[in-house]
């Protein structure tokens, strides 16, 4: 049964509010794939600045082909959501459509950027290095 994908970041540019994306063995492969290499998008310890700017050159490719093959996309849809849409709006619906093919429920794109916004906010207001650590005399 296919999965509702929310597309409106780009729905102005193919006409669809959603698209229905079958998760087959492959595309389930792939946005696992996809899901780690954005987890893993810091940069190593032993790893040169050069290494890691290659690297994550290359997760962002891999997104994008995810996101156009997964959705059906026109070579010509693809490059005008590619020249138009924020390249993190694109990382973002990457990561959204990977989890969501995955099982993760979204009602929409929106919740999704909700969700990680608030998470990232109260891993903020957690993080011992963003709290003030001077005691007042």
């Amino acid at each position: 049964m296919p999965i509702q994908i929310d597309t409106t970041p780009f729905s102005s540019i193919i006409n669809k509010k959603t698209i229905g994306v079958e998760p087959t063995g492959a595309i389930f492969d792939k946005a696992q794939d996809i899901q780690i290499e954005l987890m893993d998008g810091d940069i190593k310890r032993k790893e040169s600045f050069l290494e890691f700017k290659k690297r994550d050159r290359q997760t962002a490719k891999d997104v994008k082909e995810f996101i156009k093959k997964a959705l059906s996309l026109t070579t010509k849809q693809w490059d005008k959501i590619n020249e138009t849409i924020d390249n993190d709006v694109l990382m973002k619906f990457g990561m959204y459509m990977a989890l969501a093919l995955q099982g993760a429920e979204y009602d929409s794109y929106q919740d999704y950027v909700d969700f990680i916004n608030q998470q990232a906010e109260e891993d903020a207001d957690t993080d011992p290095k963003s709290s003030n650590t001077n005691e007042e005399n």
